[in-house]
């Protein structure tokens, strides 16, 4: 271990460096024994143990949070900048999958046109339905996945196969389960049905990211309870995402119901309008930016 040489005591002829430091010359001092490790003489006075070593404390608590982090905030080592997820040219499918506030309301066209004003062209909105207002923003890509009024506590596993498997996704932005709580469904059944849901597109892709929304807001005239029971899926939405995600298939969530008010940015309670579309669509772009650009 080069500090325990024949003639070289710890600290004292090797310990300063002067010889022996630089661990190039594979010696511990003057007549130390050759040094494996290469720079026990500048170990002090504890000599070469220390060097040549297990690793410490703080350096194995290092890596551990290094490796926590090292899919998507970990820094380039050539470059110094962010990992992104999705490196121009490399072109990102995103599914939009929903129900009504998803067809009939611009939130897409805007979220489009926030993409596209970013520079941010790598991407393909993807699914069997294609359809949408102009919202001003023509030649928007209109593709997604979505159904007015769609119960998704009854759906089964094939229906949610066939989406994927059809137009496969690397991204799905997902915004439903606001007609099961209108008809007086489970919040456990919405919950169970995102389970079903992303094992089926992970089954398509080990690797696809869901980013899924915190409902907005229900105040339909007649649902007394709406109210309630959104704030509550809500917060079941953090706890799941959190339960779900994994460094290979990452899943997160999207606040679109603080701060959005029924009386102003919806226009019958439930379904936005153009001031809630401009909310949820920067919303939106705020969790996707990052996975292109740094």
């Amino acid at each position: 271990m080069g500090a325990a040489g024949a003639t070289g005591a710890p600290g004292t002829t090797g310990a300063p460096g002067t010889t022996g430091a630089p661990g190039t010359t594979g010696t511990a001092g003057a007549t130390g024994a050759p040094a494996t490790t290469g720079t026990s003489g500048a170990a002090g006075t504890t000599g070469a143990a220390e060097a040549s070593g297990a690793m410490d404390a703080g350096a194995a608590s290092a890596m551990d949070s290094g490796a926590a982090s090292a899919m998507d905030s970990a820094a380039s080592a050539e470059t110094g900048t962010a990992a992104v997820a999705f490196p121009a040219p490399e072109v990102a499918k995103i599914m939009v999958v929903g129900s009504s506030n998803e067809l009939i309301t611009c939130w897409r066209a805007f979220l489009w046109r926030e993409l596209e004003g970013a520079d941010i062209t790598n991407f393909d909105f993807v699914g069997s339905v294609s359809a949408g207002p102009n919202c001003g923003v023509p030649g928007y890509d209109m593709n997604l996945q979505a159904q007015s009024g769609i119960i998704i506590s009854t759906l089964p596993a094939s229906t949610y196969a066939g989406w994927f498997e059809a137009h496969p996704p690397d991204i799905i932005l997902m915004h439903f389960g606001g007609a099961d709580l209108l008809a007086n469904m489970p919040i456990d059944g919405v919950i169970n049905a995102y389970s079903l849901a992303l094992a089926q597109a992970r089954l398509v892709n080990p690797h696809v990211r869901l980013i899924i929304a915190q409902h907005t807001p229900e105040n339909e005239t007649g649902c007394t309870n709406c109210k309630v029971t959104v704030v509550e899926l809500n917060a079941d939405i953090v706890t799941w995402a959190a339960q779900n995600t994994t460094l290979a298939s990452p899943v997160t969530s999207v606040d679109l119901y603080t701060g959005i008010d029924p009386a102003t940015d919806e226009s019958d309670g439930v379904h936005l309008n153009d001031a809630g579309s401009q909310i949820v669509a920067d919303r939106w772009f705020a969790a996707l930016e990052p996975l292109f650009k740094p």
